[in-house]
């Protein structure tokens, strides 16, 4: 399992370690993202929690490997999405403030958690992109909400039917991230924008995050992503993008 944790000060990091990957997710790390998020926000001195990938990318989305063995079957398809929404739910609804500390590449589900947190600060090296439907893969509920309130129902729309590779300055610009920074200061950015919630009232706080989130996070959140899954087209569409990431790397 590649997912760790860690504490700096007041800072508790969830840290995607899969760098000779580019830091994709896995089912195993999915399963392991709530539990990280529970002992990070009820660590004593933790006061936010930051998402990262090691080795200069957030990460290029789902393990497509585990994306195709869940499309084998009802079972899987339910696992794998049932995973998805936990995590993403968990990062959504942590009790203290969250960050995505972006840099190089941020891909499809990568970006799912990056939307779940509070603030997302890229480096200018940063590049985002949403394949869903390059896959077949009906994203879930909670992101097509948080995307549709950052963006706008029109863009959203753009972002998701087109996969259309997104710069960080276009991020900032159509208000997919917070902000941006110099690749060698986005630590720095990410350390004054923290400085901006010190003396708040940590009730306060999660009970304002509850408040924000609730209507996010209400319903069935996986429906359409698991039809999806059942549908054959996720199966095709993973198996023929390996099959083009296989030649290449040939």
């Amino acid at each position: 399992m590649t997912l760790r944790t860690n504490t700096t000060g007041s800072i508790g990091w969830v840290i995607f370690d899969r760098p000779a990957k580019r830091n994709c997710i896995s089912l195993a790390m999915w399963q392991a993202i709530p539990a990280a998020v529970r002992t990070l926000q009820t660590t004593p001195g933790v006061e936010v929690v930051v998402l990262r990938g090691q080795g200069g990318h957030f990460g290029a989305g789902a393990d497509l490997n585990d994306v195709l063995a869940a499309s084998e079957n009802v079972a899987a398809a339910e696992t794998y999405c049932h995973a998805l929404r936990d995590a993403v739910v968990a990062v959504a609804t942590c009790d203290v403030p969250t960050f995505a500390l972006l840099e190089g590449h941020a891909a499809g589900a990568s970006v799912q958690l990056a939307l779940a947190t509070d603030w997302r600060i890229a480096a200018q090296n940063t590049c985002l992109r949403l394949p869903f439907t390059r896959l077949g893969v009906v994203p879930d509920l909670f992101t097509a909400r948080r995307l549709n309130a950052l963006v706008g129902s029109s863009r959203a729309r753009q972002l998701l039917y087109s996969a259309s590779v997104v710069d960080a300055d276009s991020a900032l610009r159509f208000g997919l991230v917070d902000e941006t920074a110099a690749n060698d200061a986005v630590e720095a950015a990410l350390h004054k924008q923290i400085a901006t919630y010190a003396g708040a009232s940590r009730d306060a706080v999660v009970r304002t995050k509850r408040a924000l989130v609730r209507g996010e996070v209400a319903g069935d959140l996986v429906a359409d992503m698991l039809q999806s899954f059942l549908h054959g087209d996720v199966r095709k569409g993973v198996q023929a993008t390996l099959q083009a990431l296989s030649r290449k790397r040939g």
